[in-house]
Formats: C-alpha cells, sequence, structure tokens
C-alpha cells in the first residue's frame, strides 16, 4: 500500500514537473546570447539584433513590470 503510494506521489510530481517546463518561454536567454556572443566577439551589435533582444518575451515582461527595483540598481 505505502509502496503504491510513494510510486504515486512520484508519478504526480513528474507530471507537475513537465507541465511546468512546458510553460516556460526562454527566447530571451536565446537572444541575450546572441548579443553576448557577438560582444564577446568583439563585434557590433547590429539594430536587428538588439530588437529581438528587447521584444523577447522575457526581456519585455520584466521592463514592463510596476516594480523597478533591479532596473533602478542597475
Amino acid at each position: 500500500m505505502s509502496r503504491t503510494l510513494l510510486i504515486s506521489l512520484i508519478i504526480y510530481c513528474i507530471s507537475i514537473n513537465l507541465s511546468f517546463a512546458q510553460t516556460i518561454d526562454l527566447t530571451s536567454v536565446d537572444e541575450f546570447i546572441v548579443v553576448t556572443s557577438a560582444l564577446k566577439e568583439g563585434n557590433e551589435v547590429t539594430e536587428d539584433q538588439w530588437i529581438e533582444f528587447e521584444n523577447s518575451t522575457g526581456y519585455r515582461r520584466f521592463a514592463e513590470r510596476e516594480d523597478k527595483f533591479l532596473i533602478n540598481t542597475i
């Protein structure tokens, strides 16, 4: 009985993690890597690259937040 309950709990936790992982948008991370790679190579970041970065979902949500603590800190 306890073994079945433990297995059910593990399966439930795995299913929660899978559904959570599918809701995360990492396009901002991808665009950040593009920008930092260009800078690391000594190249200029193009206007299109900046626009893509600024329009990525995560960055846009962060920039539009009412709480500007981190933005004001930087």
